[in-house]
């Protein structure tokens, strides 16, 4: 038996409905937290469905393909249009009625389902009730994350973004629905929930608690996401590796050179089993004392689970200007010896490599200049 299988399901178009800006990528974002090496789903056990692919027949036929060799845990996530009644696909509504039916077919042990839409609440008392169980779980991942799953309590689970008399809303700033950012951002960094073998994850719980404190800590004031959990539950639902606990994967600064013009370096990294991670560059100007003269980070998340990549990194010229005693020396032409430190950080401050490059700057090298 399959572990986990994901249904991703994102629609900006629906008919007689505003246009979206975000439910499309939004699936995107969600399948590739639970793709990726924080993850428990299988490359092979994900169906993402966007935009005109994300049909009522369509949408249905990944659900009904899972009846046959069922995953222990089921996933489906939604982002786009909804109402009391149902999703808005690409071709239509789907009621939940139809949609718990056909979730109730897929004989998986537990259901979770992340629906991102106005009045997404409705969907709690609809679907509630629909799971069927089936024994047993076995599958691709780390023994000790088998064994969190199967003592994860059978039943259904519903994230639902608002309340059902609520709408929900896009951020532009974060080109992103609210609530699948705030999920996303929860299970790449929520705090486990359960450790096991020396493994930690984070949960269906610790998830949605630490959803909606960034919902309210961004958003204050509107309403916050309903969550529907198995009656009685003593045992969560593992859902990511819990990074609050153990450092995931490897990176490495591979090489380091000094940019001909400007105040800038030149970064080339590897990482390894850290793919759709979020993963942040920083570098560090020091002065002949090691004194910071400034700084500047940037993140990424690698695509694959092992990669390199190369990125520029650059501060303004004034960095090395704010100090009297060194303006007057390069104003006279005279070389400032700094040092550029690289580190390699993850998303809880965590150093992951580190190195640095000397590097010299003076006002009247043109290979060098500073930009005044």
């Amino acid at each position: 038996m399959t572990p986990y299988a994901l249904v991703a399901v994102g629609v900006n178009v629906g008919p007689g409905a505003r246009v979206l800006n975000y439910a499309e990528n939004d699936a995107l974002r969600f399948a590739r937290v639970m793709v990726g090496d924080l993850g428990p789903v299988a490359p092979q056990q994900l169906q993402l469905l966007q935009g005109g692919a994300a049909t009522r027949r369509s949408v249905l036929a990944a659900i009904a393909s899972l009846e046959r060799q069922p995953p222990d845990c089921l996933v489906m996530s939604f982002s786009g249009h909804g109402s009391p009644q149902g999703i808005l696909l690409s071709d239509g509504l789907l009621p939940y009625t139809v949609l718990g039916a056909a979730l109730r077919r897929v004989p998986s042990r537990i259901k979770t389902i992340f629906l991102d839409a106005c009045h997404a609440g409705a969907a709690i008392p609809i679907l509630r009730d629909k799971v069927a169980t089936v024994a047993g779980v076995g599958g691709w991942f780390e023994p000790a994350w088998q064994f969190a799953l199967a003592a994860a309590c059978d039943g259904l689970r519903v994230f639902a973004a608002v309340s059902p008399d609520t709408n929900a809303y896009e951020d532009h700033e974060r080109r992103s629905g609210r609530f699948t950012f705030a999920v996303t951002q929860a299970l790449s960094e929520a705090p486990a929930g359960v450790c096991l073998n020396g493994l930690c994850w984070t949960t269906d719980d610790t998830v949605f608690d630490s959803a909606a404190d960034i919902l309210n800590t961004l958003w204050s004031g509107e309403s916050g996401p309903e969550l529907l959990l198995p009656t009685g539950c003593g045992s969560p639902l593992p859902l990511t590796l819990a990074q609050s606990e153990h450092v995931i994967g490897g990176a490495e600064v591979r090489g380091l050179a000094i940019q001909s013009t400007g105040v800038g370096v030149q970064v080339t990294t590897s990482t390894t089993n850290r793919r759709f991670i979020r993963t942040y560059q920083r570098a560090t100007l020091l002065d002949g004392w090691g004194l910071e003269l400034g700084s500047t980070c940037c993140w990424y998340e690698p695509i694959e689970s092992a990669g390199a990549r190369t990125t520029v990194l650059t501060l303004h010229p004034d960095v090395l200007t704010e100090d009297l005693a060194r303006r007057n020396r390069l104003a006279l032409g005279l070389q400032e010896s700094v040092t550029w430190r690289v580190e390699i950080v993850d998303a809880f401050g965590r150093v992951l490599d580190c190195c640095e490059a000397p590097a010299v700057y003076w006002r009247q090298n043109p290979r060098r200049a500073v930009g005044w």
